[in-house]
């Protein structure tokens, strides 16, 4: 998602919270709408920044002889696909259940 997008989704999420003043489970959904776009909006910095630390390879005719020589990495394990627990670890997972009160 780029920022106008992320920025969509944010004024949708307000517009709608808005509209629905009175319904506790759309007040609900919006927050976790604006939690979301947080979220995206933090992992877009960190992804920026690791971006920007990481020097740039020099392209040789030995460095990519190097490469094609060596074998692939193991794939690792999909997020989704480890346990519960640990696929509800992250970042927005804790926020949300500590939003509801089930932290």
């Amino acid at each position: 998602m780029d920022q106008s997008q992320v920025n969509e989704v944010r004024a949708w999420a307000r517009r709608l919270e808005e509209r629905e003043g009175g319904n506790e489970e759309v007040r609900a959904a919006s927050k976790a709408i604006l939690m979301l776009a947080d979220e995206v909006d933090e992992l877009q910095q960190k992804l920026d920044a690791a971006t920007a630390a990481k020097p740039a390879p020099a392209a040789t005719a030995a460095t990519a002889t190097e490469a094609a020589a060596e074998p692939e990495p193991a794939v690792a394990e999909p997020a989704w696909e480890s346990s519960r627990d640990e696929a509800l670890s992250g970042s927005f997972f804790s926020r949300l259940k500590r939003t509801f009160g089930f932290q």
